[in-house]
C-alpha cells in the first residue's frame, strides 16, 4: 500500500495505481475495518480525480461503497464505470455484486456470466476479475441454498487467486474455512485456512478463524495461539479480543479478562455479550459495583427476543444483589450471535 501510494503521488494523472490500492484494501478478509474503508475511499477518490474519464476510480469507489453496505450509493458509481468501459470484466463483476446486494439476482447472474467470459478471453487472462466473479457467483448460489454449487464456485475463485500472487484471496479462504467448519470438516478447514495464512500472513481474520476451528475442536491452547497472533496483527480487532477475554475468564484470570473486553467496549460496542463478559470478570474480582455498571449499560442493547441473554443478565444481576425483571425495548443496533462453547481450564494446584 505504501509503495502504491508513493507511486500514485509521483504520477498524479494516472488512475490505475490508486484504484488498485483501493481494491486491494477492500478485497481482503479485513477489508471491512473502518480504517481500511477510509483509506480505500481515499484511494478511490484519488483515482477519480486523477482521471475522471477512466473507469478505474469509479468502479473502485463503487466497490468501497458496496462493502460499506451502501449498495444504492455504489450503483451510481458502477453504472458510470460501465458507461466508460462497458465490457471490462471487473466493472461487470462489481456491478453484478451490487445488484446481488440489491436483491436483483437475475441481473447479477447475467452480468457475472459476461464478466467471466470477458475475463477468460482477455490477454493475459484477468485473474483478479475471475477470482472476484466466481466469489460473487458463489454468494448467489449460497443465497439460493445451493451449497454444492456455491462451494464449487468458491473453489474456482480460489484457483484463479492462486494463479496470480497479486490477487487478494483471504476473503475467499475465510468463506471456505467457515463452510468446512459448518460441515464439521475440521481437517479441511484447518488446511484451507493454513494455506490462506501462508499466502496472507498479515491478515488477522484468518488467524481468528483458525482459532475458532480449534475452539470448536476443544484445543484451547492452539486456539489461544491464533487469537493472540490476530491481536498482535490488529490490537483492536474485536473478534480476537472477545475470544481472548473468554479464555482468560475460564482460566480465572479475571483481571485480564476485564481489561481485554474493555478494549472492545471502548470501540462503542453495542453487543450485550461484551458487557456480560465484563460483568463476569468484575464479579470474579468481587467488584459487583463495577459489574452492575457494565450490566446496566448492556441492558439497552438486548434484543427482546433473546431470552438466553436476558436470563444470563438476570442471573448476574441476582448474584450481585439485584432482582430486576428484564423487559427491554428493541435494540436496533444489537449484534447478538451464537457463542461457541469453551470448556473451562481448571487452575493448576
Amino acid at each position: 500500500m505504501d509503495v502504491l501510494e508513493n507511486l500514485s503521488d509521483a504520477t498524479p494523472n494516472l488512475a490505475k495505481l490508486p484504484a488498485l490500492a483501493a481494491q486491494l484494501l477492500i478485497l481482503r478478509a479485513n477489508g471491512t475495518s473502518k480504517d481500511n474503508l477510509a483509506r480505500a475511499t481515499h484511494f478511490a477518490q484519488k483515482a477519480i480525480t486523477a482521471q475522471p474519464e477512466s473507469f478505474d476510480g469509479w468502479i473502485s469507489e463503487a466497490l468501497v461503497l458496496d462493502w460499506s453496505k451502501q449498495p444504492k450509493a455504489a450503483l451510481g458509481y458502477a453504472l458510470r464505470a460501465k458507461d466508460l468501459s462497458p465490457k471490462d470484466p471487473m466493472v461487470l463483476t462489481v456491478l453484478g455484486e451490487i445488484y446481488h446486494d440489491l436483491e436483483k439476482d437475475d441481473q447479477a447472474t447475467k452480468l457475472l456470466d459476461s464478466a467471466i467470459d470477458a475475463a477468460k478471453k482477455a490477454s493475459p487472462v484477468d485473474a483478479a476479475a475471475l477470482t472476484h466473479a466466481y466469489y460473487v457467483r458463489a454468494l448467489l448460489y449460497d443465497a439460493a441454498n445451493d451449497n454444492k454449487s456455491a462451494v464449487a464456485a468458491m473453489l474456482e475463485a480460489w484457483k484463479f487467486a492462486q494463479s496470480d500472487l497479486t490477487v487478494p484471496s483471504s476473503y475467499i479462504t475465510q468463506w471456505l474455512g467457515a463452510y468446512y467448519l459448518s460441515q464439521q470438516q475440521a481437517d479441511k478447514a484447518v488446511q484451507m485456512l493454513s494455506d490462506g495464512i501462508k499466502r496472507d500472513q498479515d491478515d488477522p481474520i484468518l488467524q481468528w478463524q483458525l482459532g475458532m476451528v480449534y475452539v470448536n475442536s476443544g484445543d484451547q491452547n492452539k486456539a489461544r495461539t491464533y487469537f493472540e497472533t490476530c491481536r498482535n496483527l490488529d490490537p483492536l480487532q474485536p473478534k480476537c479480543l472477545k475470544r481472548l477475554a473468554q479464555l482468560y475468564y475460564y482460566e480465572q484470570n479475571y483481571q485480564l479478562a476485564v481489561e481485554t473486553i474493555q478494549t472492545v467496549i471502548d470501540q462503542n460496542s453495542h453487543d450485550p455479550k461484551d458487557y456480560e463478559m465484563s460483568a463476569l470478570g468484575y464479579r470474579g474480582l468481587n467488584q459487583c459495583d463495577k459489574a452492575l455498571i457494565a450490566l446496566n449499560t448492556g441492558l439497552q442493547y438486548i434484543d427482546p427476543s433473546d431470552a438466553n441473554t436476558k436470563t444470563d443478565y438476570a442471573d448476574l444481576l441476582h448474584s450481585c444483589g439485584q432482582n430486576i425483571a428484564l423487559d427491554t425495548p428493541a435494540a436496533t443496533e444489537a449484534s447478538v450471535g451464537p457463542t461457541p462453547t469453551i470448556t473451562p481450564t481448571p487452575k493448576k494446584k
